[in-house]
């Protein structure tokens, strides 16, 4: 169980202040280690003073190589609030990516990868093919 805040800036520039209680959990399907998070975030979209209640679900796969290691990861996106912004949509974004990963001393991890993203708000339906460099520290 973890609790979090993001303060968030849109891709039309929108500022919301995201607040979230999350689970994780860990299983295995014919063996292979899954780990899920669900997220219950609350929008509180600054520019229209509107809160919007939202569920995301992301099931993800590593595979360790040594000190190297590929990771699967799909997110899905379920909007719960029905007041403006949100439009009529529901299930309005899933998120598809992989990434190859070094481990980098004790804490930190380097990852280059992919993303699809799919973003269907009812007016507005994109489709984003993203390359990504995630830097990771565990600060733990």
């Amino acid at each position: 169980v973890r609790v979090g805040y993001e303060h968030f800036r849109g891709f039309d520039q929108t500022l919301e202040n995201r607040f979230f209680p999350e689970l994780h959990h860990r299983s295995e399907l014919f063996g292979l280690p899954l780990k899920h998070r669900l997220r219950l975030e609350l929008r509180d979209v600054v520019t229209t003073e509107d809160v919007v209640f939202r569920l995301r679900y992301q099931l993800s796969y590593t595979r360790p190589m040594g000190a190297a290691y590929w990771r699967v990861v799909n997110e899905v996106f379920y909007t719960l609030s029905d007041e403006p912004p949100v439009v009529e949509r529901k299930f309005t974004q899933n998120r598809l990516g992989g990434a190859l990963g070094m481990v980098v001393g004790q804490r930190g991890r380097v990852e280059l990868g992919y993303q699809w993203a799919y973003f269907d708000g009812g007016i507005i339906e994109a489709s984003d093919h993203l390359i990504q460099l995630n830097l990771i520290w565990d600060g733990r």
